[in-house]
């Protein structure tokens, strides 16, 4: 028994698989190759539009209408971010509408480009589009925009600094107001003393004049007076007590006179602002309008090129790769040695449903294909030798391998030297039958054989085939049977060691293994075991088809390489076999016809 290890399924490498494929890869990358030139030919062109501003001294410039200076390289800083902000951008796409140009806010900053010359004043603005026309609108709508943001954030600034202004002007005024209120009252106190002094001495007047008179009338008119300079007393007496109390006078001058000194600085600060905002810019000292140019995106042709090769060639190795493992068939008669451990015994070329016969080593006997089918018999028989098993089972994955047509040749190549019977036991098909008797018909055969309704000689079918060789066929009969259990009785196996004892060699015809379920068992009634494994077959159905056989612990002796393209070494050996039949050469070989699958 051959001692076969679990078969194992090597995968081809990248390159092995790209030599395979090497059609589809070569199209693959022609395919890249091309786009990356269309796509370089027919790029639509860019434009890019760059405008320049350059800011104001920052060492002139004021802040809000304060004395504070910005430094340089902060004043850029601050301008950049200004420029490339949401606000500039809004107003940009409202000055671009006005042109005829429909781009948001966003577009406009997605596709413009902001940056400063390292130790000057200068900002860079760039919009790129397809349009040169369109590039420079933009990129000059973003100087615009700055300029007119700037404009009225100064204007806002100065009008906040004027409002302030305003409020401690009125602070001021009424400062002032309290102040001189308090001054004019201290200088009128200064003659308060005097003023007191003629008054007493009026009421000490009339106060004599009072005593020195009875007349009524008299009496009434100096009282009146009194009463008046009484009350013009007390009023003077209050102010010379206000007086006794108040601020010093000269403290209440300088105080009027610091509050008349800042309110002259606000209006000094007022009017500059005022001039301010009438004649100050946005802080740009120079601007450059856009000119737009054509710029170029992404690398030149050449460099294109060879990146769409470059790109090509890993997709068509990858595509390579996965066919040659997702469909992968075998593509030379060693492969299936290699790759499922299985003995080569004979490689089968192709002939096929168009040759002139199904049978070639009994139509076409000096052909190549008729050698190929003897050169298999012949080396089954030398790997039977010093065995005592003659049973041999022809084992296939699927159906359109090929195997009947190759059981059918080998059995009468076989034929010529030893006693050989075939079984054709594929009860759903019966192809070798067919093809070994041209007028097939239903006559009994296995099944009544091993029911025990007839004698062997009545269930064999001979076939004729040269200098009185006879092949002989075992059909299935015509018993009504489920296969399944037909295959599994003990009968048939002894059905099956009764007839090794009369016949040198028994090749079985069985249905598809890895297909019918009943195969298994007929695989095991076989002494050996033959693997058929046509060209372009799956590689994982063979790998499947190994295990299965290794499953079933068969005898399998080796594999028939099926339907391979006929070579042309072979086809040129057909002089060297004018004498194999004995007819000395005096008859040219028939050449076998190239074609597909068969049964």
């Amino acid at each position: 028994m051959t001692d076969r290890g679990e078969p194992t399924l090597t995968q081809p490498g990248v390159l092995a698989s790209a030599w395979r494929h090497r059609v589809v890869v070569t199209i693959i990358i022609t395919v890249f190759a091309l786009a990356a030139i269309l796509l370089t030919l027919f790029r639509p062109s860019s434009y890019e539009a760059l405008a320049t501003i350059v800011l104001e001294d920052p060492e002139a410039t004021v802040v809000l209408g304060t004395d504070q200076a910005v430094s340089g390289d902060r004043l850029v800083a601050n301008q950049l971010e200004v420029v490339q902000s949401g606000l500039v951008a809004t107003r940009a796409a409202e000055l671009a509408s006005v042109e005829g140009y429909d781009l948001s806010p966003g577009e406009i900053l997605g596709r413009s480009t902001f940056s400063t010359l390292r130790g000057t004043d200068v900002i860079v603005i760039g919009f790129t589009g397809p349009d040169p026309d369109e590039a420079e609108a933009i990129a000059n709508s973003i100087v615009v925009a700055y300029d007119q943001v700037q404009r009225e954030q100064r204007r806002e600034a100065n009008a906040s600094v004027e409002s302030r202004l305003d409020q401690a002007d009125t602070l001021l005024k009424d400062e002032l107001a309290s102040i001189t209120e308090q001054i004019d009252l201290l200088r009128a106190g200064r003659s308060l003393g005097l003023k007191i002094d003629q008054i007493l001495t009026r009421i000490s007047q009339l106060q004599q004049q009072l005593s020195g008179t009875t007349d009524p009338e008299i009496r009434e008119s100096i009282l009146a007076v009194l009463d008046q300079e009484d009350r013009q007393l007390e009023i003077l007496r209050n102010a010379a007590e206000v007086e006794s109390e108040g601020a010093d006078l000269a403290g209440l001058i300088d105080s009027r006179d610091a509050v008349l000194a800042r309110l002259a600085r606000i209006e000094t600060q007022r009017s500059d602002i005022g001039l301010q905002t009438e004649i100050e810019g946005s802080g740009i000292s120079f601007y450059s309008p856009a000119a737009a140019a054509e710029v170029s995106s992404g690398a030149g042709l050449v460099f294109t090129t060879l990146g769409g090769l470059f790109v090509g060639a890993l997709v068509a190795l990858g595509v390579a790769y996965t066919l040659a493992n997702w469909r992968r068939g075998f593509a030379s008669w060693d492969e299936p040695e290699s790759l499922l451990a299985i003995p080569f015994l004979a490689e089968i070329p192709e002939f096929g449903t168009d040759s002139e016969t199904l049978f070639p080593v009994r139509d076409s006997p000096r052909s190549v294909t008729a050698e190929a089918f003897r050169f298999a018999a012949a080396n089954i028989d030398f790997r039977l030798r010093g065995e005592s098993f003659k049973s041999v089972y022809f084992a296939s994955a699927v159906t359109g391998d090929g195997k009947s047509t190759l059981v059918a040749n080998i059995a009468a190549a076989a034929a010529r030297t030893k006693k050989v019977l075939v079984i054709d036991a594929d009860f759903g098909s019966q192809a070798v039958s067919k093809i070994l008797v041209g007028d097939f018909s239903m006559h009994p055969g296995l099944t009544e054989l091993t029911a025990g309704k007839i004698a062997v000689q009545a269930a064999i079918t001979p076939v004729p085939l040269a200098d009185g060789v006879d092949l002989h066929l075992l059909g299935r009969g015509m018993d009504r049977v489920t296969a399944p259990e037909f295959f599994g009785s003990r009968n048939l196996d002894g059905t099956i060691r009764d007839l090794a004892m009369s016949y040198d060699l028994i090749f079985i015809d069985g249905p598809p293994l890895l297909q019918v379920a009943y195969a298994s068992t007929l695989s095991r009634l076989a002494g050996t075991t033959v693997v058929v494994i046509p060209h372009r077959a799956s590689v994982r159905s063979g790998s499947e088809l190994a295990r299965r056989l290794h499953f079933l612990d068969t005898n399998v002796i080796g594999y028939i390489y099926n339907q391979a393209p006929p070579r042309e070494v072979a086809d040129s050996t057909g002089g060297s076999m004018r004498d194999i039949l004995g007819d000395r050469g005096m008859v040219e070989p028939v050449q076998g016809r190239r074609s597909g699958g068969r049964p």
